[in-house]
């Protein structure tokens, strides 16, 4: 009996935890910790997102800045992690060379002794005193000594990869982030809460921003 009666403590107290947590989860989308003036004229409604985080956690999101229109992204917090900053990224495939193996080589060099006037000095025959030639009838020079040359051969491997280029750091350039889109492309969103007591949660919102950028109509012709 007891034992019975352990187990379906133990699981009603698994399930109030799991419903608090639940339920506090699901609460950040009805917390609002921003400032209504940053709103502005903005859409808010397609790709904002919630979370409930850790002091000491850093979480990361991806939206789609689409092309013609104005996007701004705000990331609000609830008092309690601390100041949360954001970071924001674009990417892009580039063409990166690393070194795959670097080969050496070793040579003997020949090098021939010089006269006064730097020219190679040719060899004689001690016998007959006359000038020696190959077979090729190319000039025979004296050697003075031979050399080690090493080489190196450089092989590289060259690969596609996803490179993240920062655009907007919100220590560094305060505030939210706004541009006008001109090309549709993927950001990434990540989140840093400052370190802290991991038994202290907060809900953080991601609020991410359309509307579409005026055009100008022209000069019309009367």
């Amino acid at each position: 009996m007891r034992a019975q009666l352990y187990i379906k403590l133990s699981l009603f107290v698994l399930f109030l935890t799991a419903f608090y947590s639940s339920t506090y989860a699901q609460n950040c989308t009805r917390k609002d910790f921003c400032n209504k003036d940053d709103y502005s004229d903005f859409d808010f409604r397609s790709q904002s997102s919630f979370a409930v985080l850790v002091q000491g956690d850093t979480a990361r999101t991806s939206i789609v800045a689409y092309a013609n229109q104005s996007t701004r992204v705000l990331v609000c917090n609830d008092p309690v992690l601390g100041a949360v900053k954001f970071k924001m990224y674009t990417t892009d495939r580039v063409t990166e060379k690393t070194i795959q193996e670097i080969r050496k080589f070793e040579e003997e060099q020949v090098i021939y002794k010089m006269d006064e006037y730097g020219s190679p000095v040719q060899k004689y025959d001690e016998w007959t005193g006359e000038p020696m030639y190959d077979e090729y009838y190319n000039p025979v020079y004296e050697i003075e000594r031979y050399e080690t040359v090493v080489t190196y051969d450089t092989i590289w491997n060259v690969e596609r990869v996803v490179k993240e280029i920062l655009v907007f750091d919100s220590e560094r350039d305060n505030g939210f982030y706004e541009k006008n889109i001109t090309v549709t492309q993927k950001m990434i969103i990540e989140v840093i809460v400052p370190m802290g007591s991991r038994d202290i949660t907060g809900c953080v919102s991601v609020m991410v921003g359309h509307k579409p950028i005026p055009t100008s109509s022209g000069f019309r012709r009367y």
